[in-house]
Parts: structure tokens; C-alpha cells; sequence
């Protein structure tokens, strides 16, 4: 009996394979393309249209204010960290810096006299001191009149008194010297604010500041034609305010199909 069935199953696989490959011999070949492994970029397509989000939007702008000098990037541009992107006029701080500088100086030099006139007032003090111990050996034994022993301690008293004001004196200048060295770090922090870098990576979505023109140019803004159109305005300068927005990251939270534009607007000349 097993022999039977076993007989039974080969015989219908051997009739299944053949239907199979019956049925298959007027189907066409299957076709299959191969390509060499290759690296390259992925392409991303859009597929909905939408409003871009920064996933970090930064407002860049400057500490102190001033005319813009330099500006080294604009609507769209891809910007690194520490990159420059704006520079205002450093004429203005760097003659405060000059000056700052001219006062540490003078105050050093202070300082130096004074410490040098303290030094004279220590000798003065102790000559004084010599004078009165030698006033008083020689009024015990009656060689010189009294009012010269009260000259001479008067003397003590007037060089303690006078060092006394010049130890004031040296104190006040070290002071100042001190003030003036905060006052030269203060500047040179303000120059150095001048120059606006880029806090991230990223991309500028708006720019709202405009190089400064020079200042010749600016009055001449402000001219009016000779002429009889009277009803013409008078132009109005370039304004340079300082808010420089925003650096934003180059990697968005959704896709749209559109760029977006500059909402800035420059005043005609």
C-alpha cells in the first residue's frame, strides 16, 4: 500500500513540473538590470507645499551702535559660525580707545610722581626727627634757647602731617590708575563689538540694515532741486538701523515648493 502511494505522489509531481514548464514556455523572459554600487547624493523631493521653519532662528545685532561699514552677507547666504557678517565705523571707538589709553598713562605718571614725593617726605621726616632729638640733647643742657626746641618739634609734626597727605595722595593716584585701566578695557570691548560675527551655522532669512553712505553723500540726501516742483518731497537718506535677523540652521522641520522673499524695502534716492 505504500509503495502505491508513494508511486502515486512522484508520478504527480512529475505531471505538476511538467504543466508548469508547459505553461511557462510561451511566457516572456524575465528581465532583470544590474548596476555597480556607486555613492552619490540623495535627492529629496517635495511633496507638499508649505511654510519653511528654522529649527533655531537667532537674533543677531550689535552692542553698541554706530554706521554700518561692512556688510558681508545678505538674504539667503549660508553663513558659518564666526564668520563675519557685518563690521560698523571703528573711527569713533578707536579715537575713545586712543584716548583712554593717553588717560592710563598720565594717571601711571601720576602715580609714579607721587610715590616719588612720598619718598621725599619719609627723608624730610626723618631729618626733622634727627633735628629735634639733637635740639633736645642740647636744651638739657642749656645751649639753646627753648623756642629753637619748639622750632624743631613743630618741624616733627609738619613732615608726619605732610606724609601723612602724601600716603592720601599715593592711595587717590593708584585709584585712578586702576579707573583708567577699567576705562581702557570698557573701550576696547566696544571696539571689539564692532565687528558682528555669526553665532551658528546657517542660513540669512532677513536682512533690515543697508551699508551707511559716506557722509558727504548723507547731505547731499538732503538737497532739493532749484526747480519749481514744489510738490516733490524732499529724499530721504538710506537708514542703517542695527537689527541683523536671522541666522538660521539649514536643516528644516518641512519642505515647501516655494522660496520665500526678502520683505525689506529701501527708501528711493
Amino acid at each position: 500500500m505504500k509503495r502505491a502511494l508513494i508511486g502515486l505522489l512522484i508520478v504527480l509531481a512529475i505531471g505538476a513540473g511538467a504543466g508548469a514548464i508547459y505553461i511557462r514556455r510561451g511566457a516572456p523572459e524575465i528581465q532583470v538590470n544590474t548596476s555597480p554600487i556607486t555613492r552619490g547624493d540623495i535627492v529629496d523631493t517635495v511633496g507638499a507645499s508649505g511654510t519653511l521653519q528654522a529649527v533655531t532662528t537667532v537674533q543677531v545685532g550689535s552692542q553698541v551702535s554706530g554706521n554700518i561699514q561692512y556688510l558681508g552677507a545678505d538674504f539667503n547666504s549660508i553663513v558659518k559660525k564666526g564668520q563675519i557678517i557685518a563690521r560698523l565705523d571703528p573711527s569713533l571707538f578707536e579715537a575713545q580707545m586712543q584716548q583712554a589709553r593717553a588717560n592710563l598713562s598720565q594717571t601711571q605718571a601720576n602715580l609714579v610722581k607721587a610715590q616719588s614725593d612720598l619718598d621725599r617726605t619719609k627723608v624730610q621726616l626723618t631729618d626733622a626727627q634727627q633735628k629735634y632729638a639733637r635740639a633736645k640733647e642740647l636744651a638739657a643742657k642749656g645751649l639753646v634757647p627753648q623756642s629753637e626746641l619748639d622750632a624743631a618739634k613743630i618741624a616733627v609734626d609738619t613732615a608726619q602731617a605732610g606724609l601723612a597727605s602724601q600716603e592720601a595722595t599715593v592711595n587717590q593716584t593708584r585709584a585712578a590708575v586702576t579707573q583708567s585701566q577699567a576705562s581702557v578695557n570698557q573701550n576696547q570691548v566696544n571696539l571689539d563689538h564692532t565687528i558682528i560675527t555669526a553665532p551658528i551655522d546657517g542660513i540669512v532669512t532677513q536682512r533690515s540694515v543697508d551699508v551707511e553712505p559716506p557722509r558727504q553723500d548723507r547731505r547731499s540726501h538732503y538737497r532739493r532741486r532749484d526747480d519749481d516742483h514744489r510738490n516733490q518731497h524732499p529724499l530721504q537718506p538710506r537708514r542703517a538701523a542695527i537689527d541683523y535677523t536671522a541666522v538660521r540652521e539649514e536643516e528644516p522641520e518641512e519642505h515647501h515648493a516655494h522660496r520665500p522673499q526678502c520683505t525689506g524695502h529701501d527708501v528711493p534716492e
